[in-house]
């Protein structure tokens, strides 16, 4: 029974091996378990005082090149869950892993949700729901299209699907190289 800690290592093996081999992206990054920031309010700190307040949700997998100190935010801002790097990732894919019994409709609706809120932040970032296919699933393809509208691309079978995904990985990044972005 796979968990979806090894679902993780194994999608992340398979992409860094295929940016390895694409001389094409050598300047964009893979990681897991990365920090991104989600939202953005006002909130007083111990002093009483209103500040900005950004907070960052953990992601599964995230392909980036570029990253934002954040002495640059200046003085008064405020951070919530700056992980580990201590810097803000500017994210261009995010793929959302999951193992089939661990998803319910409840979860598919908060990670599409997390999805849009992190797009509407990061307009040029796609973001893809993967579903370990090794795993039997409660949710019906339909249920999964119908919940899943915050995502770009949903994909149910990994290991029958892994060179479709990284294709189109591969597109994303080639677009965002087209605008600049990256």
């Amino acid at each position: 029974m796979t968990t979806e800690l090894e679902f993780t290592n194994r999608v992340l093996k398979f992409f860094r091996a295929k940016l390895y081999s694409d001389r094409k992206f050598s300047d964009v990054k893979v990681d897991k378990e990365v920090n991104i920031l989600k939202d953005f309010t006002f909130g007083k700190d111990k002093e009483g005082n209103w500040r900005p307040v950004l907070g960052l949700q953990q992601q599964d997998i995230v392909f980036y090149k570029d990253t934002l100190a954040t002495e640059k935010l200046g003085n008064g801002v405020y951070i919530r869950n700056i992980g580990k790097r201590g810097e803000i990732i500017i994210p261009l894919i995010i793929c959302e892993l999951k193992v089939g019994q661990s998803m319910n409709t409840h979860g598919f609706l908060t990670y599409a949700r997390i999805s849009s809120e992190i797009k509407y932040i990061f307009p040029h970032c796609a973001y893809y729901f993967l579903l370990d296919s090794r795993k039997e699933r409660n949710l019906q393809p339909d249920t999964i299209l119908r919940q899943g509208k915050g995502f770009d691309r949903i994909f149910l079978e990994w290991e029958k699907d892994k060179e479709i995904i990284w294709n189109d990985i591969r597109k994303h990044l080639e677009y965002l190289r087209r605008l600049k972005i990256i």
